[in-house]
């Protein structure tokens, strides 16, 4: 279905995780590791709407959900607890133990609704326990979510765009996540 979705879909498609606030959607990109969808989890754990954590579709000032499961890296088996039965497993994934989270629960975004884009944030680990968050200029932004896209219909150029019209209004931002510091690097991306 994903593979369908991405291939049909007239949006930009980005590596990204997404969330969707009062004020509209925060996409966050980054490398694997980084924390996205440690970052998606903590916000659906804190009631905020999730519309994806790997893959999220970009059209101008617009953000979409993408049709994907919640797969949150996991260390202690405590963090399958909070999924109602039936509605999650754990699995190993290209080496790595993974919590996966079926969409239908609440707390996901339906894949047919529109976000207003509010911030483009480039998600980095810090080496701290406290997590930061800081404006971004547009040339790293774009490094970051250029090779990340997938340009099925689209050119670069609509990537450079959308990122510019962001940049000039400050919502480009870099959150650098501190050690198991999720939730706070959620509050800090949602707010002013």
């Amino acid at each position: 279905m994903a593979y369908g979705f991405a291939q049909a879909t007239r949006h930009v498609v980005v590596h990204a995780g997404a969330i969707a606030g009062p004020h509209g959607a925060i996409v966050f990109l980054g490398a694997p590791h980084d924390g996205k969808s440690s970052l998606a989890f903590a916000a659906w754990r804190m009631g905020v709407t999730v519309l994806g954590d790997d893959r999220v579709a970009i059209a101008g000032d617009q953000a979409f959900a993408f049709p994907k499961s919640l797969k949150v890296r996991v260390g202690p088996a405590t963090r399958a607890r909070v999924v109602p039965p039936g509605f999650g497993f754990q699995a190993t994934m290209a080496g790595d133990r993974r919590l996966v989270i079926a969409r239908s629960l609440p707390g996901f975004a339906p894949y047919d609704e529109r976000y207003p884009l509010r911030r483009i944030v480039v998600v980095e680990r810090a080496a701290r326990r406290r997590s930061r968050l800081a404006s971004i200029p547009i040339t790293q932004a774009l490094s970051r979510l250029l090779p990340s896209a997938g340009l099925a219909r689209r050119t670069p150029m609509d990537v450079v765009r959308t990122l510019k019209q962001y940049g000039e209004d400050g919502a480009l931002l870099l959150v650098q996540v501190g050690e198991g510091d999720f939730e706070a690097a959620i509050e800090m991306m949602m707010g002013p």
